[in-house]
């Protein structure tokens, strides 16, 4: 029947009470047919209704005009199915227990944008592959020496934030090594432990090269980094669409038959504290390899 054929096409219906449905689908047929035989008006929609688990219960003094029981289905329809919105049940009852519309709406947004934000970096990755681009890119191979460096590792909720963090590292290892002198030349990178490029929750490494072991403590290690033979390749723009760059290095190795050893590193030359357009910013990604 009717009900069952909607059941298979709407996984949420199977939430509710079968003698439920098809008295709701009654109720809506014969809505329906006395509205368009003119023995009804349009319906106000003043009804009161409380979801509670699968049961929806309507107060008898707010019966719609026309509409007798149809309630419960229009207020699925218009606020679970509706692909604009989709209003899962558990936010139907924060409304009805009172919660406030507008700010429930604003972090679905917030939470909206940066899944968009996340599917266009991921996209623009698949399109750089899939049409092949040599875009800008152009990869070289050089050796980093040995050296001493202080590191700090994290978690990050988002990959932008990492411009935010950083300078948090530096001061904490100032604090606690007043006078601590960097390398020269300098050497500063970023390194990601997921073993892939993500978006977030971002597991991260800093280190900066200096010029003498120092003291560390539960945020800040020194350690000596061996010298390594890396890829490198420079990408210009947003951190948003650095995937590409990551995208043509990594095939760029396994053409030439590279072994990765160990996880890449990006080394930030130009950003947000020196160029007011991301179109300005330059990122050197170095792949350690064998």
């Amino acid at each position: 029947d009717l009900a069952n054929n909607l059941k298979k096409e709407n996984e949420w219906l199977k939430e509710a009470d079968s003698s439920a449905l098809q008295q709701s689908l009654r109720h809506l047929d014969n809505a329906y047919q006395n509205f368009f035989s003119k023995g009804s008006v349009y319906p106000k929609f003043k009804r009161h209704v409380v979801v509670e688990g699968d049961r929806t219960d309507h107060h008898e003094s707010d019966r719609d005009e026309g509409v007798p029981g149809a309630g419960w289905f229009l207020v699925r329809i218009d606020l679970e199915v509706d692909e604009r919105f989709h209003v899962p049940i558990e936010e139907i009852r924060a409304i009805q227990a009172g919660a406030d519309v507008r700010q429930l709406l604003i972090e679905k947004a917030k939470a909206l944008t940066e899944e968009k934000r996340v599917i266009d970096s991921r996209l623009s990755i698949i399109h750089h592959i899939l049409e092949d681009r040599e875009m800008r890119y152009q990869v070289t191979e050089k050796m980093i020496p040995e050296m001493i460096v202080y590191s700090s590792e994290t978690v990050l909720a988002q990959h932008m934030d990492i411009m935010r963090w950083i300078p948090s590292v530096g001061e904490e290892c100032l604090r606690l090594n007043p006078g601590m002198k960097c390398a020269d030349p300098p050497y500063e990178f970023c390194e990601f432990l997921d073993g892939e490029y993500r978006e977030t929750d971002v597991k991260i490494r800093h280190s900066e090269a200096v010029a003498a072991v120092g003291k560390g403590n539960d945020q800040i290690n020194f350690r000596r980094l061996p010298a390594a033979k890396v890829l490198s390749v420079f990408h210009k723009g947003s951190y948003d669409s650095i995937g590409e760059a990551y995208a043509f290095l990594m095939r760029y190795a396994e053409q030439n038959g590279f072994h990765t050893a160990g996880p890449a590193r990006e080394c930030y030359i130009d950003g947000i504290w020196n160029k007011e357009s991301e179109e300005d910013w330059l990122t050197e990604i170095q792949l350690p390899v064998e």
